[in-house]
């Protein structure tokens, strides 16, 4: 049977999946996304998606739960506050805007200028900013 439609459902926190408290959206069936509106920055929401054939509504995909946000802009160039002949100190200011989520870790990147090449340094939470 070919596929005529997607369902999905938006949870906004209450467990319910329902058409009063989200919209339900409705992709054709070449769709492979669909632009879910009308939620609040920064807000979490439980995403479950179903398919449609001309015999029913086939079972739930697993739910996900996902941020509405956007990814942090940049920290500010790190500076050295400390420097020896092998180890350098950085800080930095936090980045402008968090993109509706707290910024959870930062990633440092190590630039051998001989090499020419970035290699991941640190990535994770517990480093201080300024």
């Amino acid at each position: 049977m070919a596929l005529t439609s997607y369902e999905v459902w938006v949870d906004d926190g209450a467990g319910d999946f329902t058409t009063r408290l989200a919209p339900m959206v409705t992709p054709t069936p070449s769709d492979s996304s669909a632009i879910i509106t009308g939620l609040v920055h920064g807000g979490i929401y439980g995403i479950k998606m179903t398919a449609i054939n001309a015999v029913g509504t086939g079972l739930a995909a697993d739910v996900v739960y996902l941020v509405c946000g956007d990814k942090p802009t940049a920290p500010a160039a790190p500076t050295a506050d400390a420097t020896t002949k092998n180890s350098i100190t950085l800080a930095w200011n936090a980045p402008s805007s968090d993109g509706g989520s707290a910024v959870t870790g930062y990633s440092i990147y190590l630039n051998d200028l001989s090499v020419g090449d970035w290699t991941l340094a640190y990535q994770g939470e517990g480093y201080p900013t300024r």
